[in-house]
């Protein structure tokens, strides 16, 4: 097909076809009218000129048959009609009418088709237990403080007494003796939370393990207790809060100790670190709110201000305290972000950063929107350790 007017128009790359049954298909052809200014900045709302005379021509291929073509353009109200076709034999030409900004003309073909499978969802819709949990952050309207000092920001908000979580597991378990891990292979559990696809954890997992096996929840579905987690090789928990019960914690604290791997990540879900105070994480768990804003954003890096390739920028994180066996695998800036501990025959990460903040200036990049950023996650996740910088040298 082709598409002649007297302006360059968006089309070629947006076209799309849908095979809807063995014998009717739908060619979808998307004509986007370029803004007057490739920077929003610069257009102060200001709309190109319409687009008129436009005429689409297409060949039919053989053994199909042409029945129908639709226009339909954004409005108010919006515009849908039937257009005439011109020409004979397999080469037809339509007039497609004036718009604006954007319009579609769809191609109503029949002949035999192959119906394909229907492919999988980029990014699962959010559940009505996540859309509930949602409402409920938003209509409490949570002030997150900016952190006076970084290394050490002054408590804020205490929490609730019954919010509090008691201390069931102990650092020193003796490592257990189970196997763990379901079938040969790699296989992930991720449990999510509210902020979670910000993350990209699929897209990244995939960029080191294509194979890996990924077994993605909401609290509903999580598991209970030692059987359902040791089906896993590692358990991630993203921006996830209380959701999980006692024998839950106790089973994530026996993979850990039989050598299976467990990755948090912080975020507004979890208010703090708080819900995790009874698993071996790598830090000391506050009972007050730990979340701050940073007082500008600080670079993700492997070492101390020596941030990885595209400076990934963090702007809002956990304030804990490191435990001195803990080893900081990343930094931002000074502050210690990704951090590694040994506990019994397995390990757990701890990521301080949040997927919270936006760009301030044009140069900025958020770490999660990083080219950079699934790699550098993916082996963090699936290597065996990724410890850098050694003990983290603090007290008890």
């Amino acid at each position: 097909m082709s598409v002649i007017s007297d302006r360059s128009l968006g089309w070629q790359r947006f076209t799309n076809e849908r095979i809807v049954s063995p014998r009717r298909r739908y060619v979808i052809v998307n004509m986007l009218n370029p803004p007057p200014d490739d920077e929003i900045a610069k257009m102060h709302n200001e709309l190109p000129e319409p687009v008129d005379n436009v005429v689409l021509t297409v060949t039919i291929p053989r053994n199909e048959n042409l029945d129908k073509v639709y226009f339909i353009a954004s409005g108010t109200p919006n515009h849908a009609e039937p257009l005439n076709l011109v020409g004979d034999g397999k080469t037809k030409q339509v007039s497609v009418p004036k718009f604006e900004i954007w319009a579609m003309v769809v191609l109503e073909l029949t002949g035999r088709y192959t119906v394909p499978q229907v492919p999988p969802t980029f990014t699962e819709p959010m559940s009505a237990e996540e859309k509930k949990e949602l409402a409920l952050w938003q209509e409490k309207r949570i002030t997150i403080h900016t952190a006076d000092d970084p290394l050490n920001p002054s408590p804020y908000e205490p929490i609730p007494e019954k919010l509090h979580v008691a201390e069931t597991a102990t650092d020193d378990m003796a490592p257990g003796d189970r196997t763990f891990g379901g079938h040969p292979g790699l296989d992930i559990l991720l449990l999510r939370g509210l902020h979670h696809y910000s993350y990209r954890l699929p897209e990244a997992i995939r960029t080191v393990a294509p194979k890996a096996r990924i077994t993605s929840v909401t609290g509903k579905d999580a598991p209970r207790d030692d059987d359902s987690f040791f089906q896993y090789d590692i358990v991630i928990l993203v921006d996830y809060h209380g959701h999980l019960k006692d024998e839950a914690r106790q089973a994530l604290s026996d993979l850990v100790a039989a050598g299976g791997k467990l990755m948090v990540f912080g975020g507004l879900g979890t208010g703090g670190l708080r819900y995790y105070q009874n698993i071996p994480l790598p830090v000391k768990v506050q009972s007050q709110r730990d979340i701050y804003r940073l007082p500008k954003p600080l670079a993700l890096g492997a070492h101390k201000d020596d941030p990885f390739v595209g400076r990934p920028l963090v702007y809002y994180f956990h304030a804990a305290q490191p435990k001195r066996d803990a080893i900081v695998c990343w930094w931002a800036g000074k502050i210690p972000i990704l951090l590694e501990r040994k506990v019994g025959k397995g390990t757990t990460l701890l990521f301080m950063g949040t997927v919270l903040g936006k760009a301030q200036a044009k140069d900025q990049t958020p770490f999660w929107n990083s080219k950079t950023w699934p790699e550098i996650l993916g082996t963090a996740i699936v290597n065996q350790s990724i410890g850098l910088s050694g003990p983290f040298p603090t007290p008890d």
